[in-house]
């Protein structure tokens, strides 16, 4: 009976235990951190930089065995899409679960957007580049405070700290670039040339000397920054886990009775992109703050679906007399039209379609529809012209090919395809099947008559050694 109480105290010690340390996230509200940045900060409380960190634990972590090979290339690409681990794609909800596991933190899905994933669309959501407060920066370390980059610095929407009212920055005043939210090297507060970021160590995207900026244009930003940390303090208070877009929708439909059309033109949106937020489609966060700030509504509201406090602001909404009716535009002259493409097929160089509708401004399918025999003229010109371009192309690329061979087989180089492209400043040159032939074959030409002396050489041994044996055999 002991032996098994031991056992059973072991397992339960080991089912609480936890792999990586039990680093707490930084959990102030709508100022909640970034998951990108929880990651940082974890794996330099290991004393591992961020690249190791990846390599090391967190490859495993996400399914992802390639990741060895790339970071052993640099990793460049997979940090150039990092900032997707703090939205809504399924990268980030497998990491939430992994780094649940190994350090038995919960909820870390609320340093994401996934509490969203059902209202928010992917579109215009995250910077792909840091941004960060230098204000903010500076108290944190005077204060002796944790360093850290909150979620909503990583928005598309949020240009202005909702704090000191400042514009957020992009840039490293020492290296002059951007950063990714994950880096080699990286660390919040720091850039990955090791310049502290903070007011010593950063400058204004407008290069203005102050960093609050108070003008009347900008009050406008500072209002959309507010409006994402209440979206993000909804989270946090656990408020949006049973809403969707369609429902948020169909509750702003209420305004104006259900008329899709009225709606659409009181934001300035098309009805299409209204109707199909009514069906399926998810919103973008920078059109949800545009709902609400071109109908004048608390957010919210509008994300709870709860009733608008002020209705009296909304009665002129669902009248009529609001919208004039504009006068429509006259349809357009086919005499015209057709004199336009007319001196489009004598234009040099031709252009396309496409580009023909853009310019004289009727749409591609009317044109097709009204002018069928001109607009078939003016795209197979177009398309003449291309494959004219093309074949001019291969010729002159195929010159330099064969200058290049002869160069480098003259200065003792063998001409391969990496030195060939090398030579011309041109990576992946040879991936091309035409072009690619043309090297073979003057490499053939080259090195053919040596490869095969060569090779019947190798054939006059091999039969000398065969008539040896059959004699030694004898």
């Amino acid at each position: 009976m002991q032996s098994e109480y031991v056992n059973e105290e072991y397992a339960m010690s080991e089912l609480a235990r936890s792999y990586l340390y039990h680093l707490n996230p930084i959990w102030d509200g709508p100022y909640t951190e970034s998951l990108t940045s929880y990651t940082s900060r974890l794996s330099d409380a290991h004393g591992l930089t961020m690249a190791d960190f990846l390599k090391e634990v967190l490859s495993s972590v996400l399914h992802k065995p390639y990741l060895n090979d790339i970071l052993k290339k640099g990793g460049t690409r997979f940090f150039y899409y990092s900032s997707a681990f703090n939205g809504l794609a399924r990268g980030a909800e497998r990491l939430v679960q992994g780094l649940q596991y190994l350090t038995k933190v919960e909820n870390l899905q609320l340093l994401t957007f996934l509490p969203y994933r059902e209202v928010l669309s992917h579109i215009g959501l995250l910077h792909r580049f840091r941004a960060w407060c230098p204000l903010c920066y500076q108290e944190w370390i005077e204060s002796n405070a944790i360093i850290y980059d909150p979620l909503i610095w990583s928005v598309q929407t949020a240009e202005f700290c909702s704090i000191h009212r400042s514009r957020l920055v992009h840039i490293c005043s020492k290296c002059g670039r951007n950063q990714f939210h994950w880096e080699r090297y990286s660390r919040p507060g720091y850039c990955s040339c090791g310049n502290w970021l903070g007011v010593s160590g950063s400058i204004s995207c407008s290069n203005q000397p102050s960093y609050f900026i108070n003008n009347t244009d900008n009050q406008m930003g500072i209002s959309r920054s507010t409006r994402v940390c209440t979206i993000i303090q909804l989270a946090q208070e656990k408020q949006s886990q049973q809403i969707c877009a369609q429902q948020i929708i169909s509750h702003l439909l209420t305004l104006t009775d259900g008329n899709v059309a009225l709606l659409a033109r009181r934001v300035g949106l098309p009805k299409s992109t209204m109707q199909g937020w009514t069906q399926r489609s998810r919103v973008p966060l920078p059109s949800l703050i545009d709902l609400s700030l071109k109908l004048n509504l608390n957010l919210h509201d509008i994300l709870l679906c709860s009733a608008f406090h002020d209705v009296t602001a909304f009665t002129t909404l669902a009248s009529p007399q609001v919208f004039k009716s504009s006068s429509r535009i006259s349809p357009f002259r086919s005499s015209d039209v057709e004199i336009l493409l007319q001196t489009e097929l004598l234009g040099n160089p031709p252009r396309s379609l496409r580009c023909v509708s853009k310019a004289i401004g009727v749409g591609l399918t009317t044109l097709r529809r009204r002018f069928p025999k001109l607009s078939q003229q003016i795209s197979d010109r177009y398309r003449d012209y291309i494959q004219q371009q093309s074949e001019t192309r291969f010729l002159m690329i195929s010159c330099e090919i064969k200058r290049c061979v002869q160069v480098l087989s003259k200065e003792g180089i063998y001409p391969s395809r990496r030195q060939v492209e090398r030579f011309l400043g041109r990576p992946a040159l040879l991936h091309e099947f035409r072009l690619q032939q043309v090297w073979k074959q003057e490499i053939m030409k080259l090195y053919s008559v040596d490869k095969i002396q060569i090779r019947r050489n190798l054939l006059s041994c091999e039969s000398k050694w065969k008539l040896l044996h059959s004699k030694c055999s004898h």
